[in-house]
């Protein structure tokens, strides 16, 4: 009982809500993984600068020094480095804690994580923390968003990873950056998917119309 231009209605505005939107999706997840990544290795690279100094003993020792341990704790106190980074870590080669902004933590070995095994391989991971994990006891007392990221510390002169510094950055600011970033992608396919709907809508509306009007008339030169 529909005519043509009612079928394709139905039909195209399935496929073409369920395409853009898959599209629009994958263009959200695109924005997160690169704005994160990008943000996370800018840091890495700020914190590593730090913090690599302080931890070139681990090349030769298993432990850091009480003097080494009392810098790092410095690091985070009434510095600029202290005020984008709520929580610090310090991983040896065997998945203990070297140093922590937690101090319990330090001596114990936990299972390595993923972002950990990958700073292990040589690049920075990043990613938004779900603080899932058993050694984020501090972080999850914060309450706020947080950026949490891995990174891979060399020795002085050479290529030899000695550690992995893992840290927790503030992440309000990005996480409202993202979600109008978010709306910005959502409105644009919405209007994307608007326009071409609308136009090839009308295209088979004109032609709906003429199929009608030609078959109305050939009905009537039969009648006739």
């Amino acid at each position: 009982r529909l005519n043509l231009a009612q079928q394709f209605a139905l039909a195209s505005l399935v496929v073409i809500v369920a395409s853009m939107t898959v599209v629009g999706w994958w263009i959200d997840r695109e924005i997160e993984s690169g704005v994160t990544r990008r943000t996370g290795v800018t840091t890495a690279l700020y914190v590593s600068s730090f913090v690599a100094p302080h931890v070139q003993e681990l090349a030769r020792e298993g432990h850091l020094s009480e003097r080494s341990v009392a810098v790092l704790q410095g690091l985070l106190r009434d510095t600029p480095l202290g005020e984008r980074i709520v929580s610090l870590k310090v991983w040896g080669p065997d998945a203990r804690i070297v140093y922590a902004s937690e101090p319990s933590l330090i001596g114990k070995v936990f299972p390595p994580t993923q972002g950990l095994e990958t700073a292990w391989s040589g690049n920075v991971a990043t990613e938004f923390s779900q603080l899932g994990e058993e050694e984020d006891v501090l972080e999850r007392k914060i309450g706020v968003p947080l950026l949490e990221t891995y990174s891979p510390v060399y020795e002085t002169g050479g290529k030899r990873i000695i550690a992995v510094v893992e840290f927790y950055e503030l992440a309000s600011d990005l996480n409202r950056q993202l979600s109008e970033a978010r709306l910005r992608t959502w409105l644009v396919v919405a209007v994307a998917t608007l326009f071409i709907f609308g136009l090839l809508f009308g295209i088979v509306r004109q032609g709906s119309r003429t199929i009608v009007s030609q078959r109305s008339e050939l009905q009537k030169r039969v009648e006739d």
